[in-house]
């Protein structure tokens, strides 16, 4: 940084200390922001990218209704949200559980276990 103790921030005019600024560039020069000044954009903007990220829609590939994404479960293999949302998925999945329970069961009868 520069010799200088202290330098003014560009964004709240406030004079601090160059400790208050994150180093930049080859020649060391200070971000033009402080560090506090530079933690509230940083905030700001996760703010707006979440907030846009809710309002971003979905539809079920099943009902074929138009959700936000938190109504789709997160496939973390794919790094994709499932086609379903979560009320059809579950639907789908107690279907799938009744019909491969029921399927597999074994029944006793007069020759011995016998698979239905």
């Amino acid at each position: 940084m520069k010799n200088s103790a202290s330098k003014t921030c560009g964004r709240c005019r406030q004079t601090k200390s160059t400790l208050n600024f994150y180093p930049v560039g080859q020649d060391g020069e200070g971000h033009p922001f402080c560090t506090d000044c530079l933690s509230l954009i940083f905030l700001a903007k996760e703010r707006e990218r979440r907030k846009t990220s809710l309002v971003r829609l979905r539809t079920c590939a099943q009902c074929e209704q138009a959700f936000p994404l938190g109504h789709f479960h997160w496939i973390k293999a794919s790094k994709a949200y499932h086609s379903y949302c979560r009320a059809c998925h579950s639907a789908y999945m107690a279907i799938r559980y009744l019909r491969k329970k029921g399927g597999s069961r074994k029944v006793r009868s007069a020759g011995g276990w016998t698979g239905t």
